[in-house]
């Protein structure tokens, strides 16, 4: 369930907010595209089940958790059968469900973890859809020279770490990033902000797409802009203690971090107080 407006448009402005998400580990303008759908519930978020099964639900599923996969399905159907009351049973059950399984802001569930398999193919799904879809349903030949232009303008001022992408704790990291590439501008925003693009599979599938691609370059090619003097560089040259280590969501500390063991969060403190900018060019 596409917005037509999306698909009809000439050129993409993307105006995402910086911050952690729990799912894809960051949102900046790939995951932003998931705005472009008109129902939530038309796209998955995660894999039900063990990882061992092809599942990404939870990295080990315990009693309690196999416990609520196993009555779940009942509660969804009851919604089918008793169209009336079902659904409203349904929400009673979830929120009892909160409180016994826990609440997904506290604890690892529904996906909300570093080994989540199935957000980010749904992002760059859409990112496809968007710079290749053609308003009758068709796609548009999958070369670069057929894919639409799509700006980013992140808003960075006030940007978000932690328990994104609801419930953020506040970074004032003063800091706006522009690009006319967004697996550019993702791949800097993970390295600014102290992450491996690497180790993010939205960022570093981004640039794996063979069919419809959407980057002809590695993210190790992007090379930055700005007034801050340390950032004007190669991603991979940007030395670890100028970037701003935001502490990641609680499902993918220790596993996306560029050194985790090279924290330094005193240079957030250090900036300018003039608003840090940056340019992207390939």
């Amino acid at each position: 369930m596409i917005a037509g407006s999306a698909i009809k448009c000439d050129v993409v402005f993307s105006l995402p907010k910086l911050k952690t998400h729990k799912k894809a580990g960051i949102t900046v303008s790939l995951k932003n595209l998931v705005g472009i759908n008109g129902d939530k519930n038309w796209l998955p978020h995660h894999t039900e089940g063990h990882p061992k099964n092809g599942g990404d639900e939870h990295p080990n599923p315990d009693r309690k958790h196999k416990t609520e996969r196993a009555i779940v399905p009942y509660f969804r159907q009851l919604s089918l059968w008793l169209p009336g009351v079902g659904p409203w049973i349904y929400r009673q059950a979830r929120r009892i469900g909160r409180q016994v399984f826990g609440d997904t802001e506290d604890v690892i569930r529904s996906g909300n973890w570093w080994g989540n398999d199935t957000a980010w193919r749904m992002c760059l799904d859409l990112n496809k859809i968007v710079l290749y879809g053609a308003p009758d349903g068709t796609m548009r030949p999958g070369t670069p020279e057929h894919r639409k232009r799509h700006y980013v303008l992140v808003d960075g001022i006030l940007a978000g770490e932690g328990r994104g992408p609801l419930n953020p704790d506040s970074v004032p990291a003063r800091t706006l990033i522009f690009g006319l590439h967004p697996p550019s501008v993702d791949a800097a925003c993970a390295y600014l902000i102290g992450y491996d693009p690497d180790r993010i599979p939205i960022v570093r599938q981004a640039f794996r797409c063979r069919h419809y691609p959407l980057a002809e370059w590695d993210w190790r090619n992007v090379h930055l802009i700005s007034n801050e003097a340390e950032w004007n560089a190669l991603l991979p040259d940007i030395p670890n203690h100028t970037t701003l280590h935001f502490e990641p969501h609680f499902g993918w500390k220790g596993h996306i971090e560029l050194m985790p063991e090279r924290k330094n969060k005193d240079y957030q403190a250090s900036l300018s107080p003039l608003m840090e900018t940056a340019h992207f060019k390939t």
